[in-house]
């Protein structure tokens, strides 16, 4: 994970939603893969700019749920490092 995109990011740039991937496995049998990715951006009203973005991606994610608690934590302890919270 890596920054991009003109602004600096913790987790890097990305996009927002989920997605299928897949292909044929050694088998001959077609695999589906579920893959979310999460892109965050707090914008500075006070600024007028973005002032911090980050992403996060996980593949076949069990519970949804649970993976968006850990990560809002996450990035709540992130911010909080970096002065934004």
């Amino acid at each position: 994970m890596g920054g991009g995109r003109g602004y600096g990011s913790f987790w890097g740039p990305g996009l927002w939603g989920g997605g299928f991937g897949g292909g044929f496995g050694g088998d001959g049998y077609l695999r589906t893969d579920t893959i979310l990715i999460v892109e965050t951006l707090v914008y500075s009203l006070q600024q007028n700019k973005l002032v911090w973005a980050s992403q996060s991606k996980t593949i076949n994610p069990t519970q949804v749920g649970s993976f968006m608690r850990e990560l809002s934590k996450t990035l709540g302890t992130e911010m909080e490092k970096q002065g934004l919270l």
